[in-house]
């Protein structure tokens, strides 16, 4: 099987430095390929931070994020041009106030938004619906306690997925059934002790997670699937080096994590494919060998230090079933201060294969099993 690589078609802007060859999951040294290095696009002139995206299979794109300044929560819908890979975004608007907004999005336009309170740690959803260039929100729901909160809903089914940090640095998740107005919950169980962690569900009902280690330096994986509202998971990844990951997953289970390196000022990516019933990364696409590609570099003004920095990025990632990937990240400009950014990218190879990681149903008697507790 040929290896998947992303095509991005905007990039940095105007970068002035090489691309420098990155380590793989084994510690060798490989020569990035070459990528379309474009003009990158400003989603927002009046600057942001927190932005979370979210991509459905009919091109349509909703973001959250906080303003610049304050804890005013702003979301955009846009449109992707698939062929041209470019996104026409409608104005953003205000509907809430609150800390770090997660988003996720249906085909039929549902959308579910998490946050923390800006007051507490009480953390929120809320439902809303597309309508052409606005979202009709719905009332904020108080469903648990804790920070860092990311959510994601499986497009063909009502199964719902969200995971956050709680104070003492372990990672809980909940699976829910969403209706148009409410989410039924789970109790909170947990996966293991870190911190930002991110979900990503498709439509078979895998899982993907990505979270920081304690050590905050680096990036652990967590492969799971869900079998009649019950999340079973695998063992614990060591993925890469890196913080503020983000990770997304397409029906034929091709997966994206997206991660900011440890010099601060460069995003990387890999691309794997998963084996959601065994819970694990199939061989061809290992996760712990596959190259870490550098999206971009970032310029960081002179005045802004490199560990200050960190906190404008926060990128995220989504992926529809056609293989468009879009993520949006922060950064920062010495006299604009922080700025949102988006990129449209795609796999260069997306067929369903046979391979590992194709389902069948005679597998769910091996695999289903007591949810692990590996950490």
């Amino acid at each position: 099987m040929e290896e998947s690589t992303l095509q991005w078609s905007a990039s940095s802007r105007s970068p002035t430095r090489g691309f420098r060859a990155a380590n793989d999951g084994d510690g060798l040294k490989t020569q990035e390929p070459e990528l379309d290095m474009q003009e990158r696009e400003r989603l927002d002139r009046h600057g942001g931070k927190n932005p979370s995206v979210s991509l459905n299979n009919s091109n349509v794109a909703v973001v959250v994020h906080n303003s610049s300044m304050g804890n005013s929560m702003w979301y955009w819908v846009g449109r992707m041009d698939d062929v041209a890979q470019k996104i026409f975004w409608s104005a953003g608007r205000h509907f809430d106030y609150g800390v770090s907004p997660s988003v996720t999005l249906k085909d039929s336009g549902l959308v579910v938004e998490t946050h923390r309170s800006q007051c507490t740690h009480e953390l929120k959803y809320t439902i809303g619906r597309v309508d052409g260039d606005f979202i009709k929100w719905g009332k904020p729901h108080t469903y648990a306690n804790g920070t860092e909160a990311s959510v994601a809903v499986n497009n063909s089914d009502t199964v719902i997925v969200e995971v956050h940090a709680t104070d003492d640095k372990h990672i809980d998740y909940k699976v829910g059934e969403v209706s148009a107005k409410s989410i039924q919950w789970s109790s909170s169980s947990a996966i293991g002790s870190g911190t930002v962690p991110r979900v990503a569900i498709n439509d078979d009902n895998t899982v993907v997670v990505v979270y920081q280690s304690i050590s905050h330096c680096v990036l652990m994986c967590q492969i799971g699937f869900v079998n009649q509202m019950t999340l079973y998971w695998g063992r614990s990844i060591e993925y890469a080096s890196g913080i503020n990951g983000s990770v997304c997953l397409a029906a034929n289970n091709r997966l994206v994590i997206l991660r900011q390196g440890l010099w601060l000022d460069e995003m990387l990516y890999g691309v794997a494919k998963v084996n959601p019933r065994a819970r694990e990364i199939v061989e061809e696409g290992n996760i712990e060998k596959c190259r870490n590609r550098k999206l971009c570099e970032h310029e960081v003004p002179q005045h802004v230090d490199k560990v200050l920095s960190s906190a404008y990025w926060h990128p995220s990632v989504s992926i529809n079933n056609q293989g468009m990937v879009l993520t949006v990240y922060g950064g920062t400009n010495s006299k604009k201060g922080r700025m949102l950014w988006y990129q449209v990218g795609k796999i260069d190879e997306m067929e369903d294969e046979d391979d590992p990681s194709t389902y069948h149903e005679s597998d769910d008697e091996k695999y289903l099993s007591t949810p692990s507790d590996e950490c």
